[in-house]
């Protein structure tokens, strides 16, 4: 896979600190944490989606299973 360089000049000393601070938690490298870092960024729009996609199919489960509850109260009245 091809790669491009990405460089970020004047980053605070203390902002940098703790990022090999929060890498080092990891035991990963700067490096390695901040790839990791731009990937879930990349891939946090499609996630979003997703989740947005899920939250309505439950909600349509948990309607669909609430009509189905009352039909199976129905039912057992009727079998009294």
């Amino acid at each position: 896979m091809k790669t491009k360089e990405i460089k970020i000049r004047d980053v605070e000393e203390k902002i940098v600190n703790k990022i090999d601070w929060l890498a080092a938690q990891k035991h990963q490298s700067r490096e390695e944490y901040l790839r990791m870092l731009l990937r879930r960024l990349t891939e946090a729009p499609f996630l979003v989606e997703r989740n947005a996609s899920y939250i309505e199919v439950t909600g349509m489960l948990e309607l669909k299973i609430e009509e189905h509850i009352e039909l199976l109260k129905a039912l057992r009245e009727d079998l009294k």
